[in-house]
């Protein structure tokens, strides 16, 4: 919440006293800040708001203290460099103060619009001391010599009195009046005397600040030392990445041969006990090294061809002795496990489980084969085919 301030005056023109004229100020913003009052026993409770004015643009003090160091020496540059040599000292002298009224003059320009700030007098006195100036900027030249006469008077008129017994004895004078040609010169040795100590003041700060930079550069023989050990460091880094490279080439290698040695021994599996199943309709099973994608031969064309265009039922049974020989696989050169199955043929009917059920009963020759089912065809059916028929619930009820 921003809100005007200001004060009261007494009304002008000898008004009533006790109608004061209300003045504003400034803007401020205001800051509300809330605080509950409790009451006798606590049964009321009422908010006190207090107000904080604070300023509306505050004073950046960071920006204050950090000051503007290039533009200071910039200026203490141009004076005896560029200025002081080409206008003089005083036409220099009055420039700057041209420049500074200009300033206070744009700072008043800016500021008028702010309450209580008196501007009239401020511009008439600024614009009096630009007229001055700038007056005294055109009469330089003339009140340079005025100074040059006011303090070499007796030595200027003897110089000038050598100067007419000089052209009187019939040397040709200069095309220019000599002695106002030799206070040029004068005055020009001085710009180049102030410009001289100016470059000296410059080079001495520039010593100074390559003194100072040169006590944080470190010592070349350590600088020598750490680059022949970081150049080390990279060596070893690099033979490390090679060899790290030629252990990953190495694994993929011995990964692709465990895979194609894996895939024959499973094709092998796979084909001796897919020939049992189909007396010999299919016998020859290929399988991807990489994904284990099933291909089969198939005897009317004598192609390999994928499972999609096989038969749904010739699918189920190629795909159950795949699984059935991986599992023989794992258990290869171990004492053989029992091949625990938890209703694989749940959603399959009747004809499908007849044509897989061979395959659980060639699997039973090798190793043990435990089928728990909630089919009653299935388990009727490999009961018919010879296998132990066990019920859970009687067993529960005996229990």
């Amino acid at each position: 919440l921003r809100a005007r301030v200001g004060r009261s005056r007494p009304p002008a023109n000898g008004a009533d006293w006790s109608r004061p004229v209300w003045q504003p100020s400034e803007m401020v913003e205001a800051v509300a800040y809330d605080t509950p009052i409790v009451g006798w026993r606590g049964r009321h409770v009422n908010p006190l708001r207090l107000w904080a004015a604070r300023a509306v643009d505050p004073l950046r003090l960071d920006v204050f203290n950090d000051g503007d160091y290039l533009g200071a020496l910039a200026v203490s540059l141009l004076f005896p460099l560029v200025l002081a040599p080409r206008l003089g000292l005083m036409k220099t002298g009055f420039l700057f103060g041209l420049m500074n009224v200009g300033v206070a003059l744009l700072t008043t320009h800016m500021c008028a619009q702010e309450p209580g700030f008196r501007a009239r007098g401020r511009w008439a006195r600024g614009i009096a001391a630009m007229v001055f100036l700038a007056a005294g900027f055109q009469a330089s030249e003339t009140l340079t010599g005025w100074v040059d006469k006011g303090i070499y008077g007796d030595e200027g008129r003897k110089v000038q009195a050598e100067y007419e017994a000089i052209v009187a004895s019939g040397v040709e004078p200069a095309a220019e009046d000599a002695p106002q040609t030799l206070r040029a010169l004068e005055r020009e040795r001085a710009q180049l005397d102030l410009r001289a100590r100016g470059a000296e003041r410059l080079v001495d700060g520039l010593e100074g600040e390559l003194r100072a930079g040169e006590k944080d550069v470190r010592d070349v023989a350590a600088l020598d030392e750490e680059l022949a050990l970081t150049r080390a460091e990279i060596a070893r880094l690099e033979g490390f990445a090679r060899a790290m490279e030629l252990a990953r080439a190495t694994i993929e290698t011995r990964k692709d041969e465990a895979h194609r040695a894996f895939a024959r021994r499973l094709e092998e599996y796979s084909a001796g006990i897919l020939q049992t199943i189909t007396a010999g309709r299919y016998g020859e099973i290929r399988l991807d090294p990489v994904t284990l994608a099933i291909r089969v031969r198939v005897p009317e064309t004598g192609a390999i061809e994928e499972l999609d265009k096989l038969s749904a039922g010739t699918r189920d049974q190629i795909a159950l002795v795949v699984r059935f020989a991986t599992a023989r696989m794992f258990a290869e050169g171990l004492e053989t496990p029992p091949l625990l199955l938890d209703d694989p043929f749940a959603f399959w009917d009747a004809q499908r489980i007849a044509r897989c059920l061979p395959i659980l009963l060639r699997g039973a020759l090798d190793a043990q084969c435990i089928l728990f089912t909630a089919s009653e065809e299935l388990a009727a059916a490999a009961a018919a085919a010879g296998a132990n028929r066990i019920e859970l619930g009687r067993l529960a009820a005996i229990a």
